[in-house]
């Protein structure tokens, strides 16, 4: 490992500079970091720390190949962000080092480990000083973030690497609109014979590593997919070997906090809101069922028509809104899609890690400020969009008003209980004092969480429609998860009639 063995400091006009030497063995390195920020001392920061090499090249779509620091490594800025929208850089992989002032290698300090979202095709690793008042001083704690590669450049298909001459090495865990193909067809390095055929792998991945970075993600961004995530996952007999519901009954016991805002979907129809282009026939009983069967993510389960039939019945068939109630119908879209895209994968890895013996604490940030998204008047539609609860905890500002007493309450609580599980693995220890306690979820059915509000509440029955596509759904594909009770299951009838042999 790393030892740290010598702190110094170079005076320099609105920060310090923080010279770090650490060594391994015979070999050492300067990382020289910087205070933060601007004369106001809060922590220390050491930003654009290559931690691999450049995956150009030969390296391009190969596992990255790690790389050790030496001599004095510059890292009192960001390094560039990996290649995205109209950006095309592959030379990226870079972590960020945030820490209280003063911290020694004797500190030893608990570590959050940063990876950022974006769909995996877009997304940055720098952090908002606002982090250092947040969580890290509060801990006090260590927060690293890192860059990896995206869209095609983290994704096209592994199964290239590991297949040798053929591409029988792997399996997409999403396979239906292989973005790795189109994308080959797209720059002429393939065509879907040579593709299919699983023979001239050497010849297709000499191309496409020939292409320039320019080329290739102007490519990918001018494709016609049919959703935001076009690149997936690869079970790849590697990293992901098996399926996931098979891994996770195979993990370890470890402390997990996990959580979701209450509407995610609503942020990918707020354009339809503001536009009114949410009064349209897309927004009807008909229109709801076109959307489900044209939807991407639908096609990522084993046998789709049925897990779309029986999303049908659960979500659509049974909602009582006539086709003139545009905003009801947009509830229900927003329900479902949450649902599938977050909530319930979400719910089922947590009830995983339950089964084989972890503590699980489980969120639903459930506060939308009546400052907020003034533009959605319609109740039914003033749920909470994806990723606002990180404001809560990054931020030191609201989401696009002057923060409220309201806000700030919920903040400290926020940000106190996520320092909390980080040090103590635990977000409501005793020795903590919160007004509050966060419950454990347990294997009992009663699927308890907190409910994040101004006043956070312990709740039982978290997001209930998500048990379709928790525990039904899965079984369509043959998938029978452990925690799942059919005797309890409200959805267990129809499935047993729909589709016996699976049960």
């Amino acid at each position: 490992m790393w030892i740290i063995i010598l702190l110094c400091f170079l005076a320099s006009t609105n920060s310090e500079i923080v010279n770090i030497k650490i060594q391994k063995g015979i070999r050492a390195a300067t990382i020289q970091g910087e205070t933060c920020c601007d004369g106001t001392v809060v922590g220390w920061w050491f930003r654009g720390i290559r931690f691999a090499q450049p995956p150009v090249g030969d390296l391009r779509f190969a596992y990255a190949k790690r790389f050790d620091p030496s001599g004095t490594v510059d890292a009192r800025n960001y390094g560039p962000e990996c290649s995205q929208s109209t950006l095309a850089n592959e030379d990226c992989l870079f972590l960020n080092i945030y820490t209280p002032a003063g911290v020694t290698s004797k500190s030893q300090l608990p570590v959050m480990f940063h990876i950022h979202g974006g769909g995996l095709e877009q997304g940055s690793a720098q952090q908002n000083p606002a982090v250092f008042n947040n969580l890290i001083n509060r801990g006090p704690l260590i927060i690293v973030s890192i860059s990896y590669r995206l869209g095609p450049f983290g994704y096209f298909n592994q199964v290239i690497m590991e297949s040798g001459s053929s591409f029988g090495g792997g399996v997409s865990m999403c396979d239906s609109s292989n973005s790795s193909l189109q994308l080959a067809v797209k720059v002429e390095c393939a065509t879907v014979d040579t593709w299919n055929s699983g023979k001239h792998f050497e010849k297709i991945l000499k191309c496409m590593r020939s292409v320039s970075a320019a080329d290739l993600q102007n490519a990918d961004t001018r494709m016609p997919y049919e959703h935001f995530m076009n690149w997936q996952f690869v079970v790849d007999h590697l990293y992901l070997p098996e399926t996931l519901d098979k891994l996770a009954l195979k993990r370890p016991k470890f402390n997990v906090l996990a959580g979701a805002c209450s509407t995610e979907w609503l942020a990918w129809e707020t354009s339809d809101i503001i536009n009114g282009t949410m009064n349209t026939p897309a927004f009807t009983r008909a229109g709801l069922i076109g959307k489900l069967q044209n939807t991407f993510e639908m096609r990522c389960w084993k046998d789709f028509p049925d897990v779309e039939k029986g999303a049908q019945n659960f979500y659509i068939d049974s909602a009582p809104y006539p086709d003139t109630d545009h905003a009801g119908w947009m509830s229900v879209w927003i329900n479902l899609m949450s649902d599938l895209d977050f909530i319930a994968g979400i719910r089922r890895d947590a009830q995983y890690h339950v089964h084989t013996g972890s503590n699980v604490y489980l969120y639903s940030f459930d506060y939308l400020s009546p400052y907020a998204w003034t533009f959605i008047t319609d109740p039914r539609l003033r749920g909470v969009p994806h990723t606002l609860e990180m404001w809560y905890i990054y931020d030191s500002v609201c989401f696009g008003y002057p923060c409220q007493p309201d806000d700030n309450i919920l903040r400290e609580y926020f940000q106190q209980a996520w320092t909390n599980f980080v040090v103590h693995g635990n977000p409501t220890p005793p020795e903590a004092k919160m007004p509050f306690t966060w419950p454990k979820l347990e294997n009992d059915g009663t699927n308890k969480y907190l409910s994040f509000m101004p006043q956070p509440q312990a709740m039982s029955n978290y997001h209930p429609s998500t048990e379709y596509f928790t525990c039904v759904a899965p079984r369509y594909s043959g998938i029978k998860a452990p925690f799942c009770n059919n005797a309890k299951n409200k959805f267990y009838k129809l499935l047993k009639t729909e589709k016996n042999s699976v049960l």
